[in-house]
Formats: C-alpha cells, sequence, structure tokens
C-alpha cells in the first residue's frame, strides 16, 4: 500500500473513531459547539469516517491479505482498491463543499472552514495520488 493511501486510510479512522468515541471533543475540534442533540449527528459521521477508512485499508493490501490469498492477475484488487479510493475521492470532494457552504450561510465559523476545508482536500489529494499508485503498479 502507497503511503498515501495508509495516510489517507489512517487518518479517516482515526478521525471516525474520535467522533464515535469522543463526538463534544471532535465537534469543538472542528470549531463547533456541540448541543447535546447533534452529538448523534457527529457520531453517524464518525461511523462513516471509520467506514470509509477501514474501507480503504481493507481493499489495499494492509490488512494482513497474504499473496496466496489474492487473485492471481490482481485485478480484481485494484479494481477494489480504486473503487474504495473513488468513494473516499467522492466523500471528501462533498465535504469540502459541505463545509464551505456551511461558512458562508453561517453555521460554522472561520475555525470550522479552515480545519474542514483544506483537511477534506488534503484527503482528496490523498485519494488522488492513491488511485494514480494502484494505476501505476
Amino acid at each position: 500500500m502507497s503511503l498515501a493511501t495508509t495516510t489517507l486510510s489512517v487518518l479517516h479512522i482515526t478521525v471516525g473513531a474520535s467522533a464515535l468515541l469522543a463526538p463534544s471533543f471532535t465537534a469543538a475540534f472542528f470549531g463547533l459547539v456541540p448541543a447535546a442533540s447533534s452529538l448523534f449527528v457527529t457520531r453517524l459521521f464518525g461511523s462513516r469516517d471509520l467506514a470509509l477508512g477501514l474501507a480503504v485499508w481493507a481493499t489495499s493490501g494492509a490488512a494482513g491479505t497474504r499473496d496466496r490469498d489474492r487473485p492471481a492477475a490482481g485485478s480484481r484488487t485494484k479494481n477494489e482498491r480504486r473503487g474504495a479510493l473513488w468513494i473516499a475521492n467522492l466523500v471528501n470532494a462533498i465535504d469540502i463543499v459541505s463545509c464551505v457552504w456551511s461558512y458562508y450561510e453561517g453555521s460554522i465559523n472561520t475555525a470550522g472552514v479552515l480545519w474542514g476545508a483544506p483537511g477534506a482536500a488534503f484527503l482528496l489529494l490523498l485519494g488522488v495520488v492513491g488511485i494514480r499508485d494502484v494505476d501505476t503498479m
């Protein structure tokens, strides 16, 4: 697994686990003032990010899959990797738009947009590099 793909999966897993286990902390990290009723939504975000990170990790060969357990041609494995990375890229692109939209409608503050949009853009960049790495393998 490439460094970009490893980093992408670990960051999604870390943020997802944080949002699930400590939703108030995670919301505050993004500049949000969490209300008790919004912690559920933060946990939903966490489950999505955790699942996304685990999917990228599992399809990238880092989950302990032995070479003899992989398809002989490797095309199915490459397609699975590429598919997981495309889904991650779609989610991260939507997160960028959502973050900027939320900032302009006034529902998040400057700290939120400065953590959220560049963070999602960095994850999107890692996903693009990850796809390039899969295509050059």
